[in-house]
């Protein structure tokens, strides 16, 4: 489970005293034990937390290319499921019988790879073909 790897990693961050992961972790922990408060933490939840923090980080290296958030990024990027690549949506799609739908082929990468994809690079792929 994401969660139980996060509070290892940041567990093994601060004996290392990697100090900018354990804190980021730290933060990710820290939303961990406020949803965990209310219910059981799911592996969606994790990459939620971290999408939200991801975002962030995008909008500030927008304004200034920072060493340190562009190292966060990674070290975020780095609990998050492999994308799926413009090669792999094609051939989904191609697969999928009302592939000329966009609404359709939209809801299935939404129902079945909602947290692999790229939306936009999913259009792009309906679009192409």
């Amino acid at each position: 489970m994401l969660a139980n790897t996060i509070k290892e990693d940041f567990i093994t961050s601060f004996k290392n005293k990697e100090m900018e992961k354990k804190n980021l972790l730290g933060l990710v922990k820290w939303e961990i034990l406020l949803i965990e408060k209310e219910r059981e933490v799911t592996d969606i939840d994790v990459i939620k937390i971290i999408k939200k923090l991801l975002k962030w980080i995008n909008e500030s290296l927008k304004t200034k290319e920072d060493k340190a958030l562009i190292k966060e990024k990674e070290i975020l990027e780095s609990y998050l499921p492999k994308e799926l690549s413009k090669e792999e949506i094609k051939e989904i799609i191609t697969k999928l019988e009302d592939n000329k739908n966009i609404w359709l082929v939209m809801k299935y990468f939404k129902d079945n790879y909602e947290w692999r994809i790229d939306n936009r690079l999913v259009m792009e792929c309906i679009k192409e073909l």
